[in-house]
């Protein structure tokens, strides 16, 4: 059994002492963690968070050149004109009442809204956002593992972890995943309030702790099972499940469990339970609205359940060599049995060796709880999407598991001398090596091209990517390399309809409209709502000339969008065109309906009006168009003028 530590850190833990005293095994100051005893304890406290948070930004800073992605980056920024007008009555509204990305976080929405305001759409800005949120989380994270633990260089590593793990480049290097470093820090900061109330319980503090969580839980849902951390820190560090007198005084050697106090411990973190409730309801219902929540017959059970299995060990692997990270990590169905079962077994291991020292290594026990609770929202029981995993996900969970991995460290080495040393050069070194590792991640970070090049090289059978890496190069204009991407997403996928509906694009694009019309028809196929393959099928039949199939198609639309005024503009054009004008009136009215200002529309209904015989409201509409655009009303004229005049 590991000796030394045992799970007791200095005795004046849970004071306000920022600093470190010598470890209860240590039998003197000269191996302790501390190599410059000649500073006050506060100073080195302070330094610590100084050095951390500079070391971070500038590990990051290089992100402050990037560009934006194409991954979701337009849901949240570049395409949603909401968001770019910056902080509105409006946007504030729409913030607080919209499922869009599938998400309920209107404090997320509100920070996009408010660097559109201070950096409109350079994208420089909002990766700095990024950068700043994380680097403050880091320091925070520090200062209250300190507050808690009195172990200064543990907290110090273990924020230095999680500031600076390739795991976490996605995160921080992503802005549409401003939600998990803005989630993160105030994961930090309730846990920082809860600390200040479990020292002077009283209601400001109980409820500075309720709005901290509920300020995470606007950021995002991932906060659902913070009251479940906040239980497990009572305790270790904070040892609240025994007599006041033994609060924080982890002098003592053994950790006697909850016992009596366990209801009490958790009757008093019943409206935080309520808060979590009411997002996790929030968070599905918003998954459900954009049809990301995969259904069963999909994703069968077991697929799930095998998949988390796998995914617990994977996200520990990667924590211990993180190399060939990804942005997408495709769902490859049922895995191997080895490879779910080892997995099992390893988990089941880890679990009893922890229960088996759980009174004498309870960080063991809270690192590990930590860990698997924090998964749970994410780990594929509930499936969102096609994704197997995603290191977003690590972002909060890695945390319970540095402090397993430091603590159990130092107790391991215990107080003697060569041990303690060869730590002190090992977690350097490590750190180190993390450093070098998130600057080669981040690097692949730097624009669309090159992230998901890198994501089919280091994984297979990734169509998701392919596709998007397709659409990259269509954008520049090299159709033939756009073709191979898109061929391959739907030979990977042959369900994929956007796939389908990407490849049908390329092909008209280049002129080889028999593919492009199959492409289309697959993808609607496979998706019968899919607005856009209709939309661009009857665009491809109108071209060939085949007025009837456009129409149909059109129609098809509508009945997906009955607001979409480019089909309902097409569909009255085709129905001019076959002389059918009244029919043609009726859609655009309802344009201008939707949109007073589209003046093209009221050019075509002035036509129609006139072709129709009906002059008085043809002349009617030539007034409207003069109103808003003098060169398009001479236009109109001019054209009534040779038309020689419509029916009587």
């Amino acid at each position: 059994m590991m000796k030394g530590l045992s799970g007791s850190q200095p005795e004046n833990v849970g004071t306000d002492n920022l600093g470190e005293t010598p470890l209860p095994d240590s039998p003197s100051p000269t191996v302790s963690h501390s190599r410059i005893p000649s500073i006050n304890k506060r100073y080195r406290a302070v330094l610590i968070a100084v050095l951390l948070g500079l070391v971070t930004i500038a590990i990051f800073r290089p992100s402050g050149q990037f560009d934006f992605v194409s991954l979701d980056d337009n849901v949240y920024v570049t395409a949603n004109p909401r968001v770019q007008k910056g902080v509105t009555a409006d946007g504030l509204r729409w913030s607080f009442t919209n499922f869009d990305s599938g998400t309920w976080h209107p404090l997320t929405w509100i920070s996009h809204m408010l660097d559109c305001e201070l950096y409109g759409l350079k994208a420089g800005g909002h990766h700095w956002t990024n950068i700043l949120i994380h680097a403050a989380a880091s320091v925070l994270l520090f200062l209250v593992l300190n507050a808690m633990t009195g172990f200064l260089w543990g907290s110090g590593l273990v924020a230095a972890f999680f500031a600076l793990h390739p795991l976490h480049v996605e995160s921080v290097a992503w802005v549409a995943e401003r939600k998990d470093v803005l989630s993160g820090f105030f994961w930090v900061a309730t846990m920082g309030a809860y600390y200040l109330y479990v020292k002077k319980p009283g209601a400001p503090r109980y409820l500075l702790v309720l709005a901290s969580l509920a300020l995470g839980l606007l950021s995002k849902p991932m906060l659902v099972t913070l009251p479940i951390v906040l239980l497990s820190l009572d305790y270790w560090p904070l040892r609240r499940h025994e007599q006041p007198t033994t609060l924080f005084d982890n002098s003592l050697r053994t950790y006697p469990f909850f016992r009596h106090a366990f209801s009490r411990l958790i009757a008093e973190k019943i409206p935080l339970f309520f808060l979590s409730l009411a997002a996790g309801i929030l968070a599905l219902i918003g998954q459900r609205s954009i049809g990301a929540i995969q259904t069963i017959e999909v994703f069968p059970f077991w697929e799930r359940f095998t998949n988390a299995i796998v995914s617990y060990v994977w996200y520990i692997w990667k924590m211990i060599l993180p190399l060939d990270l990804a942005v997408y990590y495709p769902h490859a169905g049922m895995p191997p049995f080895w490879k779910w079962m080892g997995a099992f077994v390893i988990l089941v291991v880890i679990t009893a060796l922890v229960l088996r020292w759980a009174r004498t290594h309870p960080y063991l026990l809270v690192g590990w709880l930590w860990y698997v609770v924090t998964l749970l929202p994410v780990i594929g029981f509930v499936q969102i999407g096609a994704q197997a995993m995603a290191d977003r996900y690590t972002y909060i969970s890695l945390i319970g598991l540095f402090i397993m991995m430091v603590w159990g460290a130092y107790d391991a080495a215990g107080a003697r001398k060569y041990p303690r040393v060869a730590l002190d050069v090992f977690f350097p070194a490590v750190i180190i090596a993390l450093m070098v590792l998130t600057a080669i991640q981040l690097s692949y970070w730097r624009d669309s091209r090159t992230l998901y090049g890198h994501a089919l090289t280091v994984t297979e059978g990734n169509h998701l990517i392919h596709n998007n890496l397709g659409n990259e190069l269509a954008g520049a204009g090299e159709m033939d390399k756009a073709l191979v991407h898109y061929l391959e997403a739907v030979r990977i996928y042959p369900d994929y309809a956007d796939g389908h509906y990407n490849l049908a694009n390329a092909f008209a694009r280049i002129g080889e409209d028999d593919q492009a019309i199959r492409y289309y028809l697959e993808a609607i196929r496979i998706m019968p709502d899919h607005e856009k393959a209709h939309y661009n099928l009857g665009i491809t039949f109108a071209r060939y000339g085949n007025l009837d199939k456009a129409m149909e198609y059109f129609s098809g639309t509508l009945k997906i969008n009955p607001n979409s005024i480019d089909a309902r503009y097409n569909l009255g054009s085709a129905l001019a065109a076959k002389g059918e004008y009244s029919k043609a009136i009726t859609h655009f009215t309802e344009i201008l309906r939707l949109n007073p200002g589209a003046t093209q529309a009221r050019v075509r209904l002035g036509k129609a009006y006139w072709l129709s015989g009906d002059r008085e409201a043809a002349l009617k509409e030539y007034e409207g168009i003069r109103a808003s655009d003098e060169k398009m009303a001479r236009d109109f004229m001019t054209w009534i003028e040779r038309s020689g005049g419509g029916k009587k």
